[in-house]
């Protein structure tokens, strides 16, 4: 171990120098161990010699120096051993040694190995950071570039600056010139204001004195009744006359009063010549007059605001108005029957308004005979006259629509269904205008509806229903069965494609004119089959009393119970349920599958044009 190679660094290639001083160490103690056995051999060698011929040889001295010579092999073999053992023990510290020297070694290459790999790293770091400063330095550069012509940029607008200052030093000495004019004009457009104002006061006061009152029943134009566009009721405006459109209403102010209000004055309700109107311009109203703001609903008619029917063929224009073109709201309403001022509007057509969101309380006027001047007043003369089929189904479809929101009605027909339904409704007026025998018509009528799978029948009592039980059985009935009468107005809550029969006393054919036809018109109007008309011949004769007066017998025959002929009401009812029936099969039936491609069926709209 001791004369062994130097042990070489792996990662340098130099001697382990410590590794060779500590094998040259154990070597000289090992030497120097050998050479002091052997000096304190060759001390005992000599003493015994030295002994051994200092006696002369003799027997004992040889008996001594065998003795001696023994106990020197002995003390040899000693020193032998105890060189042997400290010569393994120091190989065992030197191989405990170079162990660790040998761990200390390899732990020194992974710190150098670590110590370069950061090296590296380092470098990598640091040329990243030379990369960096450079791109700093460029962009240092072009900051200094952009400084400079910012610098450039604020010395020119130093120039500005100095320009505009000497500019503006202009224009305040143009400003004082300016504003010693505008104090001179200021005081003559105060002065022209004063002489403007002293001028319009003196404007008003002829205005208001100049505005004439006219009569609101004219009665040079009464009769006239609209045909040519002139009419009794404020006689100054000229309408269309029978002209088709939409429902006639006159906006004030506007071009037909040449931007002036209506005002008006008395609430006479028995002689409409003592009710006035006027028209006048806002600045010179009439004097001690009271403006209401908003808008105000005016209505003339020839017939009343009670009735059903004359109710709604006078005021459901205003649902129209209120449709078109956006939903509006008015704050009064206002009613005249020729002229004369009328404060009760009829149960029904209070129901129709309130759901439409229509005012429900016409107004009384009364102020103690001040003038009332109107700040937008929307007038209607005529009702719904005019007015094309296609309209009037836009319009009743909406009262429909409204009128079941404001009852709650869901259940009508909206929609082809699985099976087919007939819902069949006998309408019974009480008093004047009835059944002959209700017993019979319910009889003959109920087993037509047997005989028809699916069909139900109901009686319905007008009378004793309120306005909601009303819109709820109408909007339930496909097949309605009734006499003439206001009642049949409700057939507006029916869905379109309803059927209406229709029965009448002996007599209307005759003497009613065109008002016998009307419920068909309407029935048109809603989008309902009419299926015509049975009329009783069996009522008695007019009286001979009454002669060739016409109007006298009317009124006899006029409200006289309807009888029935029971085949002919029989067939009648059955064609029409039969018909019926057949319509929503086909409806039912995908169109190719139908007998006419081209059939079509109307369903019900559930919403309204007019959210609430």
């Amino acid at each position: 171990m001791g004369s062994g190679s130097p042990q070489v660094s792996g990662a340098t290639g130099v001697p382990n120098r410590k590794h060779q001083r500590l094998a040259g160490m154990t070597n000289m103690f090992l030497y120097a161990a050998l050479v002091i056995s052997i000096w304190q051999v060759s001390l005992f060698i000599g003493q015994h010699y030295y002994a051994y011929y200092g006696s002369q040889h003799d027997a004992r001295t040889h008996f001594n120096v065998t003795r001696y010579t023994l106990h020197l092999g002995q003390v040899l073999q000693s020193t032998q051993n105890s060189v042997n053992e400290n010569f393994d023990a120091a190989q065992n510290v030197t191989s405990a040694l170079i162990s660790r020297l040998e761990a200390l070694q390899f732990q020194a290459q992974t710190l150098d190995h670590q110590a370069k790999q950061n090296h590296r790293e380092l470098l990598k770091a640091l040329e990243a950071v030379t990369i960096r400063l450079r791109t700093l330095d460029d962009s240092g550069s072009m900051l200094k570039m952009n400084l400079t012509k910012q610098e450039a940029r604020h010395q020119d607008l130093a120039r500005s600056s100095m320009e505009l200052a000497q500019k503006l030093k202009s224009i305040e000495q143009k400003l004082e010139m300016f504003q010693d004019a505008n104090s001179q004009l200021q005081s003559k457009i105060s002065s022209l204001e004063n002489a403007a104002h002293r001028m319009h006061s003196h404007i008003s006061t002829r205005l208001s004195s100049s505005v004439e009152f006219k009569p609101l029943r004219d009665m040079s134009k009464w009769e006239n009744k609209g045909d040519n566009g002139l009419h009794g009721f404020l006689s100054d405006i000229v309408g269309r006359g029978r002209k088709e459109g939409p429902p006639e209403l006159f906006y004030m102010p506007s071009n037909t009063t040449q931007g002036r209000l209506l005002c008006l004055q008395g609430n006479h309700t028995s002689d409409g010549t003592l009710n006035s109107y006027a028209f006048a311009y806002k600045e010179g109203l009439p004097t001690d007059a009271v403006v209401l703001p908003g808008t105000t609903l005016i209505a003339d008619t020839y017939w009343d605001f009670n009735n059903p029917w004359h109710s709604m063929y006078n005021l459901i224009q205003f649902v129209y108005w209120k449709m078109n073109p956006t939903c509006k709201s008015a704050e009064r309403l206002i009613l005249f029957h020729w002229s004369e001022l009328r404060t009760d509007l009829g149960y029904w057509i209070k129901n129709v308004f309130e759901a439409s969101n229509l005012p429900t309380e016409p107004e009384r006027l009364s102020y103690y005979g001040r003038p009332v001047c109107f700040e937008n007043a929307v007038v209607s003369r005529s009702g719904i006259g005019g007015v094309p089929g296609s309209l009037m189904k836009d319009i009743y479809e909406e009262v429909r629509c409204s009128a079941r929101r404001k009852c709650g009605v869901t259940d009508f027909r909206s929609g082809p269904t699985d099976e087919v339904k007939v819902r069949l409704t006998l309408m019974v007026r009480t008093g004047a205008r009835g059944f002959v025998n209700l017993t019979d018509w319910q009889k003959v009528i109920g087993s037509e509806c047997r005989s028809e799978k699916g069909c139900k029948l109901t009686t319905m009592f007008v009378s004793n229903l309120t306005f909601c039980q009303q819109v709820e059985i109408m909007s339930k009935t496909d097949i309605l069965v009734t006499v003439h009468g206001a009642q049949l107005t409700n057939m507006i809550f029916m869905s379109p494609g309803s059927r209406i029969l229709e029965m009448f006393p002996r007599g209307w054919e005759e003497y009613a004119g065109h008002g016998q036809f009307i419920y068909s018109h309407l029935a048109n109007w809603v989008g309902l089959r009419h299926e015509g008309y049975w009329r009783d011949l069996n009522t008695p004769e007019c009286p001979a009393s009454y002669g060739n007066d016409t109007k006298s017998c009317f009124s006899f025959y006029k409200d006289q119970a309807v009888g029935m002929n029971q085949t002919y009401i029989s067939n009648w009812v059955s064609e029409v349920i039969d018909n019926f029936s057949h319509v929503q099969t086909q409806a039912m039936l995908p169109v190719g599958e139908r007998e006419d491609p081209d059939f079509q069926f109307s369903w019900d709209n559930s919403t309204c044009a007019c959210g609430s």
